[in-house]
């Protein structure tokens, strides 16, 4: 009985160390999958939300209300859902929007650089980004590219460096 008692206590033991470090493996996997490698873990120092809707093709360039201050080289990235419809208040079927994503700084009117998004983007989100993008205060601006009516919305913040 003493040697069956032992011998449950030891395994009780060894299987006590391998969970404690499975578990210490998972957390650091788990780093690693919210923190790929070209992204470095940063403090989220600024940001705002925007949506818009009933944007027309040819419609000219839509400035963001919400604006973002950088005071050094940092990333931007912005997380948006966006869709088509045919007609202007968005009751028939959604379907693939022709978008072109900027940010223009305010002063100046520098860009970060045009990134195009050409998806429906209603069940599941996508995150865009510009990187070393130098210190001023910016303001994204969007454009509908496709031939149908386009709404949206999302987050944008900065990652100093």
């Amino acid at each position: 009985m003493k040697k069956v008692k032992i011998a449950a206590s030891t395994i009780f033991a060894f299987a006590s160390i391998l969970s404690f470090s499975a578990s210490s493996q998972a957390a650091t996997v788990n780093q690693d999958l919210n923190s790929p490698n070209f992204i470095t873990i940063q403090a989220d120092t600024t940001g705002f939300s925007y949506n818009f809707s009933e944007l027309g093709s040819g419609s000219g360039i839509l400035k963001s209300n919400g604006s973002i201050t950088i005071s050094k080289k940092s990333d931007v990235y912005a997380t948006l859902v966006q869709w088509s419809t045919q007609d202007r208040a968005g009751t028939l079927p959604s379907s693939t929007a022709f978008m072109v994503y900027n940010l223009v700084e305010v002063s100046s009117g520098n860009t970060a650089g045009e990134v195009r998004v050409d998806e429906l983007l209603t069940s599941n989100n996508k995150t865009i980004g510009w990187t070393n993008v130098l210190p001023g205060t910016y303001k994204l601006t969007i454009k509908n590219t496709g031939s149908n009516w386009a709404a949206g919305n999302g987050f944008v913040r900065a990652y100093e460096k």
